[in-house]
């Protein structure tokens, strides 16, 4: 069977609607029989293997990473569809691996100190936190980011391989894209897809891979 390959940042991973990530209270009490998320959907549609390596949190710098990781094993007549995240992320050396500031960065603007578990001092959370106020917004960055994956659009192309690749900074359709908030009336601040977001999105995205000449 082919596959079809996601990768990506939360709104890949599905962030709420699984039980195995960060905030899964709406996929506990609001999941129905036949929900799941979009990259599911369209392995429905297509009759292909969702395989997902969406994560949240991820810098692009991670994302990139893990196309490279995962080069060998995509096919010909496979699909990957690929979200770019927010150039301003990006990832430090926790726990001896690299893992996104985010959290650690999160932590620190709701308790004021950073938990011992991360093995991260205050002073290198701080030296961090300029550089990603200071310099982390940067258009260079950006541009640099950019460059990357239109490098992996054109290799891409010369593997004969169909893909699509949007952006979450650019995505001009999310306002037609029901949230966990939207549809729980405000009970859960999450801005990330609903159910309902994950099918509307799987609907956009199937129509752009079956109306488009992607390759």
């Amino acid at each position: 069977m082919n596959k079809i390959w996601g990768f990506g940042d939360s709104y890949t991973f599905g962030h709420g609607c699984r039980p195995d990530g960060p905030n899964p209270e709406y996929y506990y009490n609001y999941k129905k029989e036949d929900d799941k998320i979009w990259l599911d959907w369209l392995g429905s549609y297509m009759k292909m293997r969702p395989i997902n390596f969406g994560e949240c949190g991820s810098s692009n710098d991670s994302i990139f990473d893990r196309i490279i990781e995962n080069w060998h094993n995509i096919k010909k007549d496979d699909i990957v569809i690929i979200g770019i995240t927010f150039h301003s992320r990006f990832d430090v050396p926790i726990h001896n691996q690299l893992s996104p500031f985010l959290w650690a960065h999160k932590y620190w603007l709701e308790h004021g100190k950073i938990p011992a578990h991360y093995k991260i001092t205050e002073k290198e959370v701080e030296t961090v936190i300029n550089f990603k106020y200071y310099f982390s917004n940067h258009e260079l960055y950006k541009q640099r980011q950019l460059k990357r994956f239109h490098f992996i659009e054109r290799l891409l192309k010369e593997k004969n391989i169909k893909y699509l690749i949007w952006n979450v900074n650019e995505y001009v359709e999310f306002d037609s894209i029901h949230t966990i908030k939207e549809d729980t009336n405000g009970l859960i601040d999450d801005l990330h897809f609903s159910f309902t977001g994950h099918l509307n999105f799987a609907n956009i995205i199937h129509k752009k891979l079956t109306t488009t000449n992607i390759i």
